[in-house]
């Protein structure tokens, strides 16, 4: 008898079990769940908050948005729009592609992304494919203000152009084309790995003041090795400056940088950057600025903004970015050092030179002046 009562008190007390058991389940799966964050704002402005208002979105087109840079003036692609989820939107750039039969056969290539908020214009990711969300600032941000910009790949009997470069070195970009106004609407795609020794930076002259890259250099995923510069120029990096350049996917996986010039600027990728990208891109390499007054950066050591118009200032970009580098110099930065910055006088609006978006720093400073950035 005793024993049918013990057996009875086991399984209440192994049913009572199972049921606490599967309360702590629950509890973990719909009160300690972690809140997912959201995937899909592409755009952070410096720490800027935003209110989302779900009513501020207006309806965008499927049809081909307008398009700032038209080398020949036809029909370069077409955007087209998917939302994913309320107030989430899902936009792909896909260039215009000839076929055979076509009676224009002219062909483009996607290149980055702009956006204008509040008249002021920046470059973001290089990616066919970006989500976006609509915000209330100033004024509404919608949509349609996501800008893909294609160039010109091919002409109207379907033959390669002058505008689209698959590079197996990067001395070329010097030697043909820089003097081209920096290279402005060409797009140039690395094709394999490169070692860089004794490199004279993109831009440099001995006698003339630098000349910026206005190009798109695609890394393609390839790598640097060895990357030495040793140079007296006032910016120093694998360019000595961008102005509206874009830089994207591509990594330094070793060497070292110096700038010893007085007052210099120097960076792994460029001494100076006004409204452009860096995007996806990783340095292992060192970075030193020797001379007085120097400023050293993983990326760039100064970032400017162009001249302020009634339309706003233009702004750079560095998203998602990785620097590994030792940086040493008087003043250094991880990612940049001088990043301006424009208050509007009306708005009271700050607009810095750059976003610095979902960057990563884990290479240490020897200086006796660091900043975060």
């Amino acid at each position: 008898m005793l024993g049918k009562y013990a057996t009875a008190r086991f399984g209440i007390i192994m049913g009572m079990v199972v049921a606490l058991c599967l309360v702590v389940a629950l509890v973990c799966v719909f009160v300690l769940q972690p809140t997912e964050q959201s995937r899909n704002t592409t755009l952070d402005q410096g720490g800027q908050e935003f209110v989302e208002v779900e009513d501020s979105y207006n309806e965008p087109s499927k049809d081909a948005t307008p398009n700032p840079y038209q080398p020949s003036g036809v029909n370069q692609g077409t955007v087209y729009w998917d939302q994913i989820e309320n107030g989430y939107y899902e936009l792909t750039a896909v260039p215009h592609r000839a076929e055979p039969n076509d009676s224009d056969l002219t062909s483009f290539v996607f290149a980055y992304w702009v956006c204008t908020m509040n008249g002021k214009q920046t470059k973001i990711s290089g990616d066919e494919t970006i989500r976006v969300k609509t915000y209330t600032t100033a004024n509404a941000v919608t949509a349609r203000e996501y800008i893909p910009v294609f160039i010109q790949e091919t002409n109207n009997v379907g033959t390669a152009t002058d505008y689209v470069h698959y590079v197996t070195n990067l001395q070329s970009l010097n030697d043909t084309y820089m003097s081209q106004n920096g290279a402005a609407g060409h797009i140039f795609i690395l094709q394999n790995d490169i070692t860089l020794t004794n490199f004279t930076p993109i831009g440099y002259s001995s006698t003339t003041a630098y000349t910026p890259f206005a190009g798109v250099l695609d890394g393609n995923g390839h790598t640097i090795e060895s990357l030495t510069i040793q140079n007296g120029g006032q910016y120093v990096g694998i360019f000595c400056g961008l102005n509206g350049g874009v830089i994207k996917d591509l990594s330094i996986r070793s060497g070292t940088i110096t700038c010893s010039n007085t007052n210099g600027s120097v960076g792994a990728f460029a001494g100076v950057m006004v409204n452009s990208l860096i995007s996806r891109c990783v340095n292992h390499a060192a970075v030193i600025a020797t001379g007085t007054g120097g400023v050293a950066a993983g990326f760039v050591g100064t970032v400017n903004l162009t001249e302020v118009t009634l339309a706003g200032a233009l702004t750079s970009s560095l998203y998602k970015n990785e620097n590994y580098g030792a940086i040493r110099g008087n003043s250094v930065g991880a990612i940049v050092f001088t990043n301006q910055t424009y208050l509007d006088s009306n708005t009271r609006e700050e607009t810095p030179a750059a976003y610095l978006i979902q960057n990563i720093n884990q290479g240490s400073f020897q200086t006796n002046t660091a900043t975060p950035a």
